[in-house]
């Protein structure tokens, strides 16, 4: 009894997840300039002496729904460092940051932003994850690609990884391709997220 359950469930569940369009995972695959695969916020008006988090959340044409975001945790160990705004003033105090993506998939990944004369400079990448049911992953990797902003270039940190969905003895592999996450940081102090 248990087994033919067991069985049947399967085949139900196969049936449901089959069912949902596999276009509808692909905002998750690549990057662009979709208004709806960015956030972006103004470290000028934060102030970096409290948390800061910042949200985004829409509903795909498939009704499913996505939300990402970045989080700021500051450094408490070093008050004295703390400065009121961030891009006004010559130094921002170092604090953890946090990018991530929630939809079908979970991908998010830490990293340290200070402040020095002009320009933002990214450090300590670290706490890469991501996630997703019946989902395979491979060849992950987390990097910061510039550490320092400039004027012409923004600092840059990414996140990777490679996947292949439903890769099960039943269903086999439906979908496959990479996963990403980039974080870059103007000299303007515009932090912008987009998967």
């Amino acid at each position: 009894m248990f087994r033919m359950r067991s069985i049947l469930f399967m085949a139900f569940f196969g049936f449901l997840m089959l069912t949902i369009p596999i276009s509808a995972f692909g905002s998750e695959q690549s990057l662009t300039d979709d208004p709806d695969s960015i956030i972006e916020a103004d470290l000028d008006s934060i102030d970096l002496s409290e948390p800061f988090s910042q949200t985004f959340v829409y509903e795909d044409e498939y009704g499913i729904e996505h939300e990402y975001g970045l989080s700021f945790e500051p450094n408490y160990d070093n008050e004295s460092d703390f400065q009121a705004l961030g891009s006004s003033t010559n130094t921002a105090t170092v604090g953890t940051w946090r990018s991530w993506y929630q939809g079908l998939t979970h991908h998010s990944y830490y990293y340290d932003l200070s402040k020095s004369g002009s320009q933002w400079r990214i450090s300590n990448a670290r706490e890469h994850k991501y996630s997703a049911p019946f989902t395979r992953f491979s060849n992950a990797s987390l990097r910061i690609s510039r550490s320092t902003s400039t004027s012409t270039f923004p600092a840059e940190i990414n996140g990777g990884v490679d996947y292949v969905r439903f890769d099960t003895q039943w269903i086999g592999p439906l979908d496959s391709g990479r996963m990403t996450l980039r974080t870059t940081v103007s000299s303007k102090g515009t932090l912008t997220v987009r998967w």
